[in-house]
């Protein structure tokens, strides 16, 4: 009976060893802390791009901004010439010759306008300015007494005021600003000259008027405007040039 007990009691130890051994390892098993992170993997292969979207309606179109102004044609102009007795180059008594230098200025295409001023001679309908060629007449309107030309040598850039007189030697109020330092109301004469200049393409493009020479196209394009060209204050209102 002894035996039998011992026997028991025996298996009973080796039992309950077994399965403490048992429950530790359960627990280190079931821990709470994570081991170290192993290392990341290659990258996977990149897949195919998706097709491209169908494009968006057009926008409506905005409403047409308000047309500029018109430009004015490309004009050189001088200031006024207010010749002394050593500004001619030829200086007889009935003959004068003026010579006014000039840049820019194409014959074939530009045309050349010069006015004089003299303040002793008013014209109701422009005023004491006229433009070249100026003649003077007898008091009957026969026989022509003064001339004011003017001659363009665009080789040169020169152009030359002529004031002849045909019967009689000119007075300095004829020829000269301010000639009577004692009365400066006298102002006697001056010049200017306006370059406006002109465009071949332009003129290839207007059959009418591609035969006509620059001053008469320069004509024919101010009278569309209502501009008479010897009217000087009406062509500088037109191209913006002070008087």
């Amino acid at each position: 009976m002894k035996t039998i007990s011992k026997t028991i009691q025996k298996s009973f130890t080796k039992s309950k060893y077994v399965l403490l051994a048992l429950l530790v390892v359960f627990n280190i098993s079931c821990s709470t802390e994570d081991g170290n992170d192993g290392l990341q993997g290659p990258a996977g292969i990149d897949g195919t791009n998706g097709t491209n979207g169908t494009n968006g309606t057009d926008g409506t179109d905005g409403n047409d901004g308000n047309d500029g102004n018109d430009g004015n044609a490309n004009v050189i102009y001088s200031n006024w010439y207010e010749p002394v007795d050593l500004d001619f180059s030829v200086n007889n008594a009935d003959y004068k010759s003026l010579p006014m230098e000039f840049q820019n200025y194409d014959d074939n295409t530009d045309a050349f306008l010069v006015y004089y001023y003299d303040q002793l001679e008013d014209n109701p309908s422009y005023g004491h300015t006229y433009l070249l060629p100026h003649y003077s007449f007898d008091t009957n309107g026969e026989e022509l007494v003064k001339s004011v030309v003017i001659d363009i040598r665009p080789p040169f850039s020169v152009a030359y005021v002529q004031i002849e007189s045909y019967s009689r030697n000119l007075l300095p109020r004829e020829y000269l600003w301010e000639p009577d330092a004692l009365n400066l109301e006298n102002k006697g004469v001056r010049f200017r000259y306006m370059i406006i200049k002109g465009n071949n393409n332009a003129t290839k493009s207007h059959s009418s008027t591609s035969s006509l020479k620059p001053l008469e196209r320069l004509i024919k394009e101010l009278t569309t405007q209502g501009i008479n060209v010897n009217d000087y204050y009406a062509v500088c209102d037109y191209y913006g040039i002070n008087y």
